[in-house]
Protein backbone atom coordinates (compact mmCIF):
# COMPACT_ATOMS: atom_id res chain seq x y z
CA UNK A 1 0.00 0.00 0.00
CA UNK A 2 2.71 2.45 0.67
CA UNK A 3 5.03 1.91 -2.12
CA UNK A 4 1.66 2.21 -4.82
CA UNK A 5 0.43 4.96 -3.13
CA UNK A 6 3.66 6.71 -4.20
CA UNK A 7 4.16 5.78 -7.35
CA UNK A 8 0.38 7.09 -8.05
CA UNK A 9 0.94 10.32 -6.44
CA UNK A 10 3.86 11.19 -8.10
CA UNK A 11 2.67 10.01 -11.43
CA UNK A 12 4.55 6.94 -11.88
CA UNK A 13 2.11 4.37 -12.26
CA UNK A 14 -1.54 4.79 -12.75
CA UNK A 15 -4.18 2.63 -10.14
CA UNK A 16 -4.86 -0.50 -11.19
CA UNK A 17 -8.70 0.44 -11.85
CA UNK A 18 -7.77 3.79 -13.31
CA UNK A 19 -9.91 4.18 -17.39
CA UNK A 20 -8.03 4.53 -20.64
CA UNK A 21 -7.97 8.25 -20.22
CA UNK A 22 -6.34 8.56 -17.05
CA UNK A 23 -3.40 6.07 -17.84
CA UNK A 24 -3.51 8.85 -20.92
CA UNK A 25 -3.18 11.44 -18.89
CA UNK A 26 0.07 9.99 -17.07
CA UNK A 27 1.75 9.12 -20.25
CA UNK A 28 1.56 12.50 -20.89
CA UNK A 29 2.65 13.73 -17.48
CA UNK A 30 5.37 11.70 -17.25
CA UNK A 31 6.85 12.17 -21.39
CA UNK A 32 6.32 16.65 -19.80
CA UNK A 33 8.46 15.82 -16.91
CA UNK A 34 11.11 13.41 -19.14
CA UNK A 35 11.11 16.61 -21.50
CA UNK A 36 11.90 19.25 -19.04
CA UNK A 37 14.73 16.97 -17.32
CA UNK A 38 16.16 16.33 -20.93
CA UNK A 39 16.09 19.72 -21.69
CA UNK A 40 17.41 20.87 -18.27
CA UNK A 41 20.54 18.90 -18.36
CA UNK A 42 21.06 19.89 -21.88
CA UNK A 43 21.33 23.79 -20.35
CA UNK A 44 23.66 22.89 -17.40
CA UNK A 45 25.84 20.68 -19.83
CA UNK A 46 25.90 23.65 -22.14
CA UNK A 47 27.06 26.20 -18.85
CA UNK A 48 29.39 23.81 -17.80
CA UNK A 49 31.21 24.40 -21.32
CA UNK A 50 30.34 27.97 -21.29
CA UNK A 51 31.91 28.57 -17.88
CA UNK A 52 34.72 26.27 -17.91
CA UNK A 53 37.17 27.51 -15.94
CA UNK A 54 35.04 28.63 -13.10
CA UNK A 55 35.77 25.90 -10.55
CA UNK A 56 33.25 26.74 -7.63
CA UNK A 57 30.45 27.51 -10.34
CA UNK A 58 30.97 23.92 -12.26
CA UNK A 59 30.65 22.21 -9.34
CA UNK A 60 26.90 23.51 -8.45
CA UNK A 61 26.14 22.84 -11.84
CA UNK A 62 27.03 19.27 -12.00
CA UNK A 63 26.11 18.47 -8.76
CA UNK A 64 22.49 19.77 -10.02
CA UNK A 65 23.40 17.78 -13.06
CA UNK A 66 24.44 14.78 -11.39
CA UNK A 67 21.08 14.08 -9.33
CA UNK A 68 19.00 14.74 -12.49
CA UNK A 69 20.85 12.17 -14.12
CA UNK A 70 20.23 9.50 -11.64
CA UNK A 71 16.54 10.43 -11.21
CA UNK A 72 16.63 9.86 -14.69
CA UNK A 73 17.93 7.07 -15.19
CA UNK A 74 16.51 4.93 -12.07
CA UNK A 75 12.68 6.13 -13.07
CA UNK A 76 13.29 4.77 -16.55
CA UNK A 77 14.60 2.07 -15.06
CA UNK A 78 11.75 1.48 -13.04
CA UNK A 79 9.45 1.79 -16.15
CA UNK A 80 10.92 -0.26 -17.96
CA UNK A 81 10.53 -2.92 -15.65
CA UNK A 82 7.45 -2.30 -14.17
CA UNK A 83 5.59 -5.77 -14.88
CA UNK A 84 8.43 -7.45 -12.59
CA UNK A 85 8.24 -5.14 -9.51
CA UNK A 86 4.57 -5.60 -9.72
CA UNK A 87 4.25 -9.22 -10.01
CA UNK A 88 7.36 -9.27 -7.22
CA UNK A 89 4.85 -7.05 -4.95
CA UNK A 90 1.83 -9.44 -6.03
CA UNK A 91 4.12 -12.41 -4.90
CA UNK A 92 4.77 -10.73 -1.53
CA UNK A 93 1.26 -9.64 -0.64
CA UNK A 94 -0.38 -13.28 -1.83
CA UNK A 95 1.69 -15.83 -1.72
CA UNK A 96 3.56 -15.20 1.53
CA UNK A 97 2.36 -12.32 3.82
CA UNK A 98 -1.18 -13.69 3.22
CA UNK A 99 -0.82 -17.20 3.69
CA UNK A 100 1.49 -16.80 6.72
CA UNK A 101 0.38 -18.30 10.42
CA UNK A 102 -1.12 -15.42 12.29
CA UNK A 103 1.72 -15.74 14.97
CA UNK A 104 4.61 -14.95 12.69
CA UNK A 105 2.59 -11.82 11.00
CA UNK A 106 3.69 -9.10 13.45
CA UNK A 107 7.35 -9.52 11.58
CA UNK A 108 5.70 -8.25 8.96
CA UNK A 109 4.05 -5.29 10.36
CA UNK A 110 7.17 -4.33 11.95
CA UNK A 111 9.35 -4.59 8.47
CA UNK A 112 6.24 -2.16 7.19
CA UNK A 113 6.29 0.02 10.13
CA UNK A 114 9.92 0.74 9.21
CA UNK A 115 9.21 1.76 6.06
CA UNK A 116 6.59 4.10 6.65
CA UNK A 117 8.65 5.19 9.64
CA UNK A 118 11.66 5.89 6.95
CA UNK A 119 8.76 7.39 4.48
CA UNK A 120 7.47 10.33 7.28
CA UNK A 121 10.99 11.23 7.80
CA UNK A 122 12.27 11.42 4.21
CA UNK A 123 9.30 13.06 3.20
CA UNK A 124 9.92 15.77 5.57
CA UNK A 125 13.77 16.40 4.57
CA UNK A 126 12.70 16.10 0.95
CA UNK A 127 9.78 18.72 1.50
CA UNK A 128 12.18 20.77 3.16
CA UNK A 129 14.97 20.62 0.22
CA UNK A 130 12.18 21.51 -2.19
CA UNK A 131 11.26 24.40 -0.36
CA UNK A 132 15.09 25.97 -0.11
CA UNK A 133 15.79 24.99 -3.64
CA UNK A 134 12.31 27.25 -4.31
CA UNK A 135 12.55 29.74 -2.20
CA UNK A 136 16.29 30.42 -2.83
CA UNK A 137 16.46 31.66 -6.30
CA UNK A 138 13.48 34.39 -5.21
CA UNK A 139 15.12 36.07 -2.01
CA UNK A 140 18.31 36.21 -4.24
CA UNK A 141 16.26 38.29 -6.85
CA UNK A 142 14.77 40.19 -3.88
CA UNK A 143 17.98 41.38 -2.29
CA UNK A 144 19.82 42.06 -5.50
CA UNK A 145 16.86 44.25 -6.98
CA UNK A 146 16.56 46.03 -3.49
CA UNK A 147 20.05 46.57 -3.05
CA UNK A 148 20.18 47.18 -7.57
CA UNK A 149 22.82 44.63 -7.51
CA UNK A 150 21.82 42.91 -10.14
CA UNK A 151 24.80 42.60 -12.51
CA UNK A 152 26.03 39.74 -14.30
CA UNK A 153 27.62 38.32 -11.85
CA UNK A 154 25.07 37.04 -10.13
CA UNK A 155 22.43 36.33 -12.87
CA UNK A 156 22.94 32.68 -12.41
CA UNK A 157 21.57 32.62 -8.86
CA UNK A 158 18.47 34.08 -10.25
CA UNK A 159 17.44 30.33 -11.27
CA UNK A 160 17.26 27.00 -9.20
CA UNK A 161 20.16 25.64 -11.37
CA UNK A 162 22.67 26.92 -14.13
CA UNK A 163 21.50 26.28 -17.65
CA UNK A 164 22.67 28.61 -20.72
CA UNK A 165 20.47 28.93 -23.51
CA UNK A 166 21.06 30.36 -27.39
CA UNK A 167 18.67 33.28 -26.50
CA UNK A 168 18.67 35.95 -23.14
CA UNK A 169 16.98 33.92 -20.87
CA UNK A 170 16.42 37.05 -18.33
CA UNK A 171 14.30 38.49 -20.07
CA UNK A 172 10.41 38.11 -19.43
CA UNK A 173 8.81 36.24 -20.87
CA UNK A 174 11.52 33.50 -20.89
CA UNK A 175 13.14 34.13 -17.27
CA UNK A 176 9.58 33.42 -15.76
CA UNK A 177 8.78 30.17 -18.28
CA UNK A 178 12.38 28.71 -17.68
CA UNK A 179 11.86 29.33 -13.76
CA UNK A 180 8.95 27.43 -13.66
CA UNK A 181 9.98 24.72 -15.68
CA UNK A 182 12.98 24.60 -13.51
CA UNK A 183 10.52 24.63 -10.17
CA UNK A 184 8.88 21.36 -12.34
CA UNK A 185 11.88 19.73 -13.05
CA UNK A 186 13.68 19.61 -9.90
CA UNK A 187 10.41 19.12 -7.71
CA UNK A 188 9.31 15.80 -9.77
CA UNK A 189 12.73 13.88 -10.59
CA UNK A 190 13.41 14.77 -6.61
CA UNK A 191 9.51 13.15 -5.76
CA UNK A 192 10.07 10.53 -8.84
CA UNK A 193 13.34 9.13 -7.16
CA UNK A 194 11.94 9.56 -3.55
CA UNK A 195 8.79 6.78 -5.00
CA UNK A 196 11.08 4.50 -6.45
CA UNK A 197 13.57 4.62 -3.88
CA UNK A 198 10.93 3.55 -1.05
CA UNK A 199 9.64 0.69 -3.37
CA UNK A 200 12.96 -1.00 -3.83
CA UNK A 201 13.51 0.25 0.24
CA UNK A 202 9.66 -1.92 0.79
CA UNK A 203 10.71 -4.72 -1.09
CA UNK A 204 13.89 -5.12 0.70
CA UNK A 205 12.32 -4.69 4.23
CA UNK A 206 9.88 -7.46 3.58
CA UNK A 207 12.49 -10.00 2.26
CA UNK A 208 14.36 -9.48 5.33
CA UNK A 209 11.37 -10.01 7.16
CA UNK A 210 10.36 -13.00 5.14
CA UNK A 211 14.20 -14.29 6.38
CA UNK A 212 13.21 -13.01 10.24
CA UNK A 213 9.70 -15.52 9.82
CA UNK A 214 12.22 -18.26 8.66
CA UNK A 215 14.52 -18.05 11.80
CA UNK A 216 11.14 -18.33 13.76
CA UNK A 217 9.66 -21.17 12.25
CA UNK A 218 12.72 -23.13 12.45
CA UNK A 219 12.91 -22.22 16.74
CA UNK A 220 9.32 -23.31 16.69
CA UNK A 221 9.98 -26.74 14.54
CA UNK A 222 8.72 -28.88 17.51
CA UNK A 223 6.01 -26.51 18.14
CA UNK A 224 4.65 -26.50 14.54
CA UNK A 225 5.21 -29.94 13.93
CA UNK A 226 3.19 -31.06 16.65
CA UNK A 227 0.56 -28.65 15.88
CA UNK A 228 0.36 -30.26 12.19
CA UNK A 229 0.01 -33.68 13.95
CA UNK A 230 -2.77 -33.15 16.88
CA UNK A 231 -4.81 -32.36 13.62
CA UNK A 232 -3.96 -33.72 10.30
CA UNK A 233 -6.90 -32.88 8.16
CA UNK A 234 -5.83 -29.12 8.78
CA UNK A 235 -2.98 -28.05 6.21
CA UNK A 236 0.00 -29.98 6.64
CA UNK A 237 2.34 -27.36 6.77
CA UNK A 238 2.38 -23.62 7.44
CA UNK A 239 4.77 -23.24 3.61
CA UNK A 240 3.06 -25.85 1.82
CA UNK A 241 1.65 -23.62 -0.74
CA UNK A 242 5.05 -22.25 -1.46
CA UNK A 243 5.78 -25.31 -3.25
CA UNK A 244 3.33 -23.30 -6.12
CA UNK A 245 6.11 -21.17 -6.72
CA UNK A 246 7.50 -23.62 -9.42
CA UNK A 247 10.51 -22.56 -7.75
CA UNK A 248 12.28 -25.86 -8.31
CA UNK A 249 12.60 -28.92 -10.41
CA UNK A 250 11.18 -31.32 -8.19
CA UNK A 251 8.57 -29.17 -6.01
CA UNK A 252 7.71 -31.17 -2.50
CA UNK A 253 3.80 -31.22 -2.36
CA UNK A 254 2.84 -34.21 -0.11
CA UNK A 255 3.25 -35.42 3.19
CA UNK A 256 3.55 -39.19 1.91
CA UNK A 257 6.08 -39.04 -0.39
CA UNK A 258 9.15 -37.46 1.22
CA UNK A 259 12.02 -38.26 3.65
CA UNK A 260 15.69 -36.92 3.01
CA UNK A 261 18.06 -39.65 4.15
CA UNK A 262 20.64 -37.80 3.34
CA UNK A 263 19.76 -34.37 5.11
CA UNK A 264 22.61 -31.79 5.97
CA UNK A 265 25.17 -33.69 3.65
CA UNK A 266 27.93 -31.57 1.92
CA UNK A 267 28.06 -27.86 2.65
CA UNK A 268 24.68 -26.87 4.27
CA UNK A 269 25.24 -23.00 3.02
CA UNK A 270 25.04 -23.69 -0.86
CA UNK A 271 21.98 -23.73 -2.55
CA UNK A 272 23.59 -26.88 -4.31
CA UNK A 273 23.38 -28.19 -1.01
CA UNK A 274 19.79 -27.21 -0.48
CA UNK A 275 18.85 -28.66 -3.67
CA UNK A 276 20.30 -31.81 -3.49
CA UNK A 277 18.39 -32.75 0.28
CA UNK A 278 14.98 -32.49 -1.61
CA UNK A 279 16.62 -34.49 -4.43
CA UNK A 280 17.18 -37.13 -2.11
CA UNK A 281 13.85 -37.42 -0.93
CA UNK A 282 12.08 -41.23 -0.49
CA UNK A 283 8.59 -42.38 1.08
CA UNK A 284 8.43 -41.77 4.70
CA UNK A 285 6.24 -39.74 6.65
CA UNK A 286 8.77 -38.14 8.93
CA UNK A 287 7.15 -34.82 9.66
CA UNK A 288 10.42 -32.98 11.15
CA UNK A 289 12.20 -33.94 8.51
CA UNK A 290 8.93 -33.02 5.85
CA UNK A 291 8.73 -29.66 7.88
CA UNK A 292 12.33 -29.02 7.09
CA UNK A 293 12.26 -29.41 3.43
CA UNK A 294 9.55 -27.30 3.52
CA UNK A 295 11.59 -24.66 5.34
CA UNK A 296 14.52 -25.22 2.67
CA UNK A 297 11.74 -24.79 -0.43
CA UNK A 298 10.75 -20.97 2.08
CA UNK A 299 14.05 -20.33 2.08
CA UNK A 300 14.76 -20.86 -1.83
CA UNK A 301 10.88 -18.80 -2.83
CA UNK A 302 12.52 -16.00 -0.85
CA UNK A 303 16.12 -15.86 -3.11
CA UNK A 304 14.06 -16.22 -5.65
Amino acid sequence: MTSNFLLHIFGILPPNNATPFIRFLYKIFQTLIFTLLIFSMLGQLMAVYVNWGDIPLISIIVSHMSGMILASISCAYFLHSKDKFMSLIDLLRTQFVSRMKSKYIELIHTAERQVKGFLILSVIISAECAAIWVAKPIIKIYNYERNNATTEAHDFERFIFVIWAPFEIYDSPQFELIMVSQMFASTFSGLMLFAVDILFLSLMSHAAAQFKVLCAMLNDMHENVSEVELNRTKQMFPLQDIADFNLMNDPVTSADDITCYELGSGNSGSRNSEMAVLENCHVNKDPFQLYLAECIKHHQAIIE
